[in-house]
């Protein structure tokens, strides 16, 4: 991964990711124009290859220590939780709304099944909530990955020397403030972050406690 070339490639993958998660499409009310992107398992595909993406970066030390692949996988960790909480979302108002309207940013479910068994209601709902528990999981462990970037990124602002040059310190008597401020960016990121994930965990829990307690099961931890 230390060639330009595959950098570079990495670079133009990453940059495709938050517009590509972004972009997809939401269902409208009418179920006949939906799209496939806007259905439950194309969500939760892109969620998964994006996360693949996310580790990738994180397995190259040259492009995890930037400030801006930093900022690049901020945005890129926020649309992937955005996405399961897009799905969330529209377990629970299936839950609440069985026969109204499809809200507009209600995602379309696609039916699932084991043979000739389909696999609908409540034990959708369950299956779905595993895999986004799983998922939120394996994010968090790339969450925690990222808090051992900015003490290598600050450094390479206060005093590293770059190939050729001098240390960034000398180059710029500023320098010592550009790391403070990077400094504070990843803890503001890191808070960011962290509640967001938070917030999605609470929801997802919310969602199968309330599930478990309509089929008069107890909850799963």
């Amino acid at each position: 991964m230390g060639s330009t070339s595959s950098l570079c490639m990495m670079g133009s993958q990453a940059n495709a990711l938050p517009m590509s998660l972004s972009n997809t499409p939401t269902a409208t009310p009418t179920k006949t124009t939906t799209t496939p992107k806007s259905c439950v398992d194309a969500v939760l595909s892109a969620a998964q290859e994006a996360g693949r993406l996310i580790r990738s970066l994180l397995d190259c030390p040259t492009c995890r220590a930037g400030p801006q692949l930093q900022l690049l996988l901020t945005v890129a960790f926020a649309e992937v939780i955005a996405c399961y909480r897009r799905v969330i979302s529209t377990y629970k108002n299936m839950r609440t709304q069985k026969n109204g309207p499809q809200q507009d940013d209600e995602l379309t479910r696609t039916p699932l099944s084991i043979g000739n068994h389909r696999i609908e209601g409540s034990i959708e709902t369950m299956l779905v909530g595993r895999v986004i528990a799983s998922r939120l999981e394996d994010l968090e462990a790339l969450m925690r990955e990222i808090l051992l970037v900015p003490p290598a990124a600050c450094s390479a602002v206060q005093g590293h020397k770059p190939e050729g040059g001098e240390p960034a310190s000398r180059i710029s008597p500023s320098g010592s403030t550009l790391a403070a401020l990077l400094g504070e960016m990843y803890l503001r990121r890191d808070s960011y972050l962290a509640e967001q994930l938070s917030a999605t965990k609470r929801e997802l829990t919310e969602l199968l406690t309330h599930q478990d307690a309509r089929d008069g099961r107890t909850p799963v931890p």
